[in-house]
């Protein structure tokens, strides 16, 4: 890592966002708020993640509330 902590969290943010699930979550809620959890495990299951995983979504990206 850089010794530049704006270059560090370019890089944080741009790995990130290769995972494509976290890269949807951002583009969707960009400049808003991740809803609560129902409509957010909805919502991801709309975009393929199987039901039966759902529910640890908003556990896994509660960095990002």
């Amino acid at each position: 890592m850089s010794a530049d902590p704006t270059q560090e969290r370019k890089a944080k943010v741009e790995a990130f966002l290769t995972v494509p699930l976290y890269k949807l979550v951002y583009e969707n809620y960009k400049g808003g708020v991740v809803p609560p959890a129902a409509a957010f495990e909805r919502d991801i299951k709309t975009w393929g993640v199987a039901a039966k995983q759902t529910s640890r979504g908003p556990s896994s990206l509660g960095t990002i509330r």
